[in-house]
């Protein structure tokens, strides 16, 4: 019984060892609320990071696809092949359009799917991850003009021209 246990562990130390453990996933940007604000009419970038860690030896290629918001946002490129132990940005561009009425919310939603190869000897699950945010169109702040202010050189000109015309006022009541 003793030996049994001892063999069963050590093939279960031996297969541990073997298997070559990665980690894929999508990493999305901070944002409070979760919500990207943006003005009608405006276009604003957004970036996803793909990583391909946890002592990866392999490169992983994803194929990315809107699951909602498409009528908003845009991705930039489809597939993309991360380097073991790298990561690398995925662009998403999100376009407003000039009509949208401020508090419009756009929930947008992204999945990423693991293209599996059979490159490796190592076991290799199609994993899939999915990542959203909301997009709010928020108005454009009213921006004051400031009054317009004279300039320190307009003001010398100015006391100069009233006091030469002064002058000349005085000189003339004096000839007569």
């Amino acid at each position: 019984m003793k030996q049994q246990f001892i063999l069963t562990s050590a093939i279960l130390l031996v297969l541990i060892t073997l298997v070559n453990v990665s980690a894929a996933g999508v990493v999305i940007p901070y944002m409070q609320d979760n919500t990207l604000k943006v003005y009608p009419g405006d276009t604003a970038e957004f970036n996803f990071a793909l990583q391909n860690g946890g002592g990866a030896t392999d490169p992983v290629t994803f194929k990315a696809n809107i699951l909602s918001g498409i009528e908003v946002a845009t991705l930039i490129g489809d597939t993309f092949n991360v380097p073991a132990n790298a990561e690398i940005p995925v662009g998403l561009r999100i376009n407003i359009p000039a009509t949208a009425i401020p508090g419009t919310s756009y929930p947008i939603s992204v999945s990423f799917n693991v293209l599996t190869s059979g490159a490796s000897s190592s076991v290799k699950l199609g994993t899939g991850m999915k990542a959203g945010f909301n997009v709010l169109v928020v108005e454009r702040p009213v921006v004051e003009q400031p009054a317009p202010q004279l300039s320190t050189t307009w003001i010398a000109v100015i006391v100069v021209v009233v006091l030469i015309a002064l002058w000349l006022l005085l000189r003339k009541k004096k000839k007569k």
